[in-house]
């Protein structure tokens, strides 16, 4: 009676286990199916995101591109180029939403002091009439046109003239027409510094 007690217990007890271990094994599987659905889900988020930025920076850079064009053209008519960005509408840009980078859907802005006064732009447009706002190297009485022309000097035409600062770092088209990214202070990135070797590029 006592073996058959004993051994009762025992299938109970390893029948149990079984259950258990079966049961363990199927919420780890569940668990391991989850991470790996979860992991294939934001490498594939991870991957549209970087896909999608990398083709409004394209879209970006073609529409800095495209004002380029505006802006030689109005140099030649002009023998200078425009004061603004808005000088270039509607005679040489007609479709005003060419000033806009496509990453900015919603509010449209530059850097900081550099605003064009008679449109609203994504593009900063360095090569503007505006004195040179203390949100730039602190300020000077100069304007931004007479400083990126002594920079010219230094840099020759490699000098940003329009620059999207709505990506992870800034897009930029020079006065020669070379689209090329930087930081947001280019004159101290490696290339640049190289050239300016001894020079005073500030404003002052």
């Amino acid at each position: 009676m006592r073996s058959r007690c004993t051994f009762a217990i025992y299938f109970v007890t390893n029948t149990t286990k079984n259950i258990i271990v079966k049961i363990l094994y199927t919420l780890l599987s569940g668990m391991i199916g989850i991470c790996v659905v979860g992991c294939a889900s934001t490498r594939s988020v991870h991957e549209s995101t970087t896909q999608n930025a990398d083709q409004l920076e394209r879209q970006c850079a073609q529409n800095l591109k495209m004002i380029y064009v505006a802006i030689k053209a109005y140099q030649r008519s002009h023998h200078d180029v425009p004061d603004w960005l808005s000088d270039l509408v509607p005679k040489y840009i007609s479709k005003t939403n060419l000033l806009l980078c496509p990453s900015q859907s919603v509010t449209a802005t530059t850097y900081p002091g550099l605003e064009d006064p008679n449109i609203a732009t994504s593009y900063t447009y360095d090569f503007c009439a505006r004195q040179i706002p203390v949100t730039v190297w602190g300020g000077a009485p100069a304007t931004m046109k007479d400083w990126k022309n002594r920079q010219r000097q230094v840099y020759g035409d490699a000098v940003p003239m329009i620059r999207c600062i709505h990506h992870d770092h800034v897009l930029n088209i020079s006065y020669g027409g070379e689209v090329f990214e930087s930081s947001v202070s280019w004159e101290q990135d490696e290339r640049f510094a190289r050239l300016a070797q001894g020079w005073n590029v500030g404003p002052f």
